[in-house]
């Protein structure tokens, strides 16, 4: 299971290249679950947004900005929140974590 959610947001044929008017940004929790991947989903029913990760909502193009970070055991999502606090994920704090 955790495959396929994975899938939906980084894979191949992610929301980012399916719905062309979103996009998808990833974090590092700091609050909540710390060291969780945050997804941050982007949202306009005009343009693309080229808004960063944390940037508030942008109202010229209607954006609407989702926020979750999740904790896996077993392949099974135990818990979602939605993080207030987090930085960019790089790739060697990805390694770290």
């Amino acid at each position: 299971m955790a495959a396929v959610f994975y899938n939906i947001f980084f894979g191949k044929d992610h929301l980012d290249y399916i719905f062309h008017h979103s996009r998808i940004n990833k974090g590092i929790a700091i609050d909540k679950i710390p060291g969780a991947e945050v997804i941050e989903i982007r949202m306009s029913n005009n343009e693309r947004s080229t808004s960063k990760l944390g940037e508030p909502a942008d109202p010229k193009i209607e954006e609407r900005v989702y926020r979750f970070c999740f904790r896996f055991q077993d392949e099974k999502i135990i818990e979602i929140e939605i993080p207030k606090h987090f930085i960019v994920k790089t790739e060697h704090l990805a390694e770290l974590n």
